[in-house]
C-alpha cells in the first residue's frame, strides 16, 4: 500500500503559514535524496517503484525545512487532511484510511483531535479550517476552485454532516430548511476568579464533550435556577455536536466547544424559536452560558474535597507558602443544559450585592461566601459565562442547611458554638437563628495580644505606640490595596462588576494581602487582555474626583 511510513519530526511553531513550493522540494532533496522527499508526503504512486524519483508522483506535503531542519507543520496537516477528505481527492478509496491515520497521528503532536473518518463538502471542510484557526479567505483559497460556490451557505444553515448528526437526535426527519444551528465556545480550563478561584479539569470538560455529544438542552437564562425569567425550564435546542480544542487564551490549556441546533417555526410559553433565532442573528443574544453539576471540588493544596471541613482546612483565594489555593473542579459530574442569557438579563450584578453567604433561589441557593459542609459529597450545581468570566454555584436548599459556618476563615465547632441536634431537622429560619446566635458570641469575644506574642509575630520588641502606628498603616495600605483591586476589577468587567461585594468580600478579617494581590493580578490580566495596546485607559473614580477645572473656564 502506497502510504507513507509514517514518522516523527520537530514541530514548527503551530501558528506557521503553509506553503510547498518546487523549491522547497529541492531543498528537500538535497538534504536527504529521495528518500527524505518521500518521508514529508502522506501518500505516492508506487507504479514507478517504492521510491519514484519523480515529483508529481508524492501527494499531500506536510513537513518542510524550517530553520535548516525538517518540522512538521500544522498547516500543512490540517491542509493534507482537508485534500485527503474532500469528495474529489485524488487519493485512491484503499489508501485513505492509511493516509488518515498518519495524519491523525500528527494532529495528536499538537495535541488535537482529528476529524471524523469520512468524506465532506468543502463547506463542512472550511469550518474544520476556520476552528483551527484559518480566516475564511484562507479557507476558500485552500480549496479547489470548484468547490468555493458550496462556500455561500447561509448562516444557520445546517451542512449534510450536521443535519445527519441532528437526525440521530430527533424522533423525525428534520430537514435543513426546518432547523438553524450555531456554534459556541462554552467553557475552558482557564482560572476563573469570580467569586472564588475555580479551574475546571480537563476530565471534567471530557464529561461535558460526551454529554454535548448525546445532547443537551439549549434555554433561557438558566430558568432550572429561577435566574432573570420566573418561568418554567422549557427547551428551545439541543446541542448535537462537540469538541474540545486546544485554549485560545492565557492560562487556558484545553476549551468545549458546541454546536446547537433550534426547529423554526416553534412557541414555547410566549416565546418562539423563530424570536430567538433572529436575535442570535442581529447579535442581541450574544451571551452563552453553560450550566453543570459535579460532585468533586479538589482543594489545590491538599488535594481533598475543599468542601469537607473535616480533611480541608484550606479557603480558596488565599495564599499558602506562595501558593494560592483554588478550586479543581472533577468528576464525577454532567453538564446539565446551554443557555442563551441576553444583555443585562445575567443577574450576577444584583446577586452578588445581597449580603450572607446565600440568595434564595426556590429549591437552589446560590453559594456566594466559601462556606465548608459537614456533608463531603454535597453536589454543587453550576453557572458560568465565558463572555462575562462569571461563576455562580448552588447548592440545593436541603443541603445547605446541614451547612458549618465560616467565619473570618475559621470554622465554629457544630458540636458546640451552634449547638445542633443531630436528631432534629431544621428549618431555615432556625438554621439562621443558630448563626446568629453564634455570630454574637464570636463578636463578644476580646482577644488580647502579650509582649510576648507580639515579639514573636513581628520578629523583634516594639513598644505600645509604635505598634499601634504600624498597625495604622498596615490597615491603610490593606484598604488601598483593596480599592485599587475594586478599580482593577472595574476596568477588567465594567458596570456589572458588583464592587460592594468584592469590597465586602476582600475585607474579611482571614483575607490575607497575598490573597487579595492575586485577586488583583488575576483582574489585571482580565483587563489588559481586553484592552489592546496604546489604547487611552480611562481615569479611575479616584482620579476624575481629584481633577479640578481651572479657574478660566468658568469665566464669560
Amino acid at each position: 500500500m502506497p502510504v507513507v511510513t509514517f514518522k516523527s519530526f520537530p514541530l514548527a511553531d503551530k501558528g506557521m503559514s503553509w506553503s510547498f513550493s518546487g523549491a522547497d522540494g529541492n531543498a528537500i532533496i538535497d538534504r536527504g535524496g529521495w528518500s527524505l522527499f518521500k518521508q514529508v508526503h502522506t501518500w505516492f504512486d508506487d507504479s514507478e517503484g517504492s521510491t519514484p524519483e519523480v515529483k508529481s508522483a508524492y501527494k499531500l506535503p506536510h513537513h518542510k525545512i524550517v530553520d535548516d531542519e525538517v518540522k512538521t507543520v500544522w498547516r500543512g496537516v490540517t491542509a493534507a487532511m482537508s485534500r485527503l477528505m474532500q469528495q474529489n481527492t485524488q487519493i485512491p478509496e484503499g489508501d485513505r484510511r492509511g493516509c488518515y491515520n498518519h495524519l491523525s497521528r500528527h494532529y495528536r503532536e499538537f495535541d488535537e483531535e482529528p476529524p471524523e473518518y469520512g468524506r465532506y463538502t468543502d463547506e463542512e471542510i472550511a469550518e474544520w479550517l476556520e476552528r483551527w484557526g484559518y480566516s475564511r479567505e484562507e479557507a476558500e483559497s485552500l480549496l479547489d476552485n470548484d468547490g468555493r460556490q458550496a462556500l455561500s451557505r447561509k448562516f444557520g444553515e445546517p451542512t449534510p454532516s450536521q443535519l445527519e448528526k441532528i437526525n440521530a437526535l430527533a424522533k423525525r426527519p428534520l430537514s435543513k430548511e426546518e432547523v438553524f444551528v450555531f456554534s459556541s465556545k462554552m467553557v475552558g480550563d482557564a482560572m476563573i476568579y469570580h467569586p472564588w478561584p475555580v479551574s475546571l479539569h480537563k476530565s471534567l470538560l471530557e464529561v461535558f464533550k460526551q454529554d454535548a455529544l448525546t445532547g443537551v438542552a439549549f434555554m433561557l437564562d438558566h430558568s432550572w435556577a429561577g435566574l432573570a425569567r420566573p418561568k418554567p425550564a422549557y427547551a428551545y435546542g439541543r446541542t448535537f455536536d462537540a469538541r474540545l480544542k486546544k485554549g485560545d487564551m492565557e492560562g487556558e490549556n484545553w476549551a468545549l466547544y458546541g454546536d446547537v441546533y433550534i426547529v423554526r417555526g416553534k412557541e414555547k410559553d410566549g416565546v418562539s424559536t423563530d424570536a430567538i433565532i433572529a436575535d442570535i442573528e442581529d447579535g442581541t443574544l450574544f451571551d452563552v452560558s453553560v450550566g453543570f453539576g459535579n460532585s468533586l471540588d479538589e482543594c489545590s493544596i491538599c488535594g481533598n474535597n475543599i468542601w469537607d471541613g473535616s480533611k480541608c482546612e484550606h479557603w480558596p483565594g488565599q495564599m499558602y507558602d506562595n501558593q494560592l489555593c483554588y478550586i479543581i473542579a472533577k468528576p464525577p459530574g454532567y453538564l446539565m443544559e446551554l443557555s442563551g442569557v441576553f444583555d443585562g438579563a445575567y443577574p450576577s450584578a444584583e446577586i452578588l450585592s445581597a449580603t450572607g453567604g446565600s440568595t434564595d433561589f426556590g429549591e437552589f441557593q446560590l453559594v456566594q461566601s466559601f462556606t465548608k459542609f459537614d456533608r463531603p459529597e454535597i453536589q454543587m450545581c453550576r453557572v458560568y459565562s465565558a463572555t462575562r468570566g462569571k461563576l455562580l454555584t448552588f447548592a440545593k436548599q436541603v443541603q445547605v442547611e446541614k451547612k458549618l459556618f465560616a467565619l473570618g476563615g475559621q470554622l465554629l465547632s457544630k458540636e458546640s458554638d451552634l449547638k445542633v441536634d443531630k436528631d432534629k431537622v431544621y428549618t431555615q429560619e432556625e438554621v439562621d437563628a443558630l448563626v446568629k446566635d453564634a455570630v454574637e458570641k464570636a463578636q463578644a469575644v476580646t482577644a488580647f495580644v502579650t509582649k510576648e506574642q507580639a515579639t514573636e509575630v513581628l520578629g523583634k520588641e516594639y513598644d505600645a505606640d509604635t505598634i499601634l502606628k504600624l498597625a495604622k498603616e498596615g490597615i491603610q495600605y490593606r484598604e488601598e490595596l483593596i480599592q485599587d483591586t475594586i478599580e482593577w476589577g472595574i476596568r477588567a468587567q465594567g458596570n456589572d462588576f458588583p464592587a460592594d461585594a468584592w469590597r465586602q468580600l476582600l475585607s474579611e478579617p482571614g483575607r490575607t494581602i497575598e490573597a487579595i494581590k492575586a485577586f488583583r493580578e488575576g483582574f489585571k490580566k482580565q483587563a489588559e487582555a481586553a484592552i489592546p495596546a496604546g489604547r487611552v485607559s480611562v481615569p479611575t473614580a479616584k482620579e476624575k474626583l481629584t481633577k479640578k477645572l481651572p479657574d478660566e473656564a468658568f469665566e464669560a
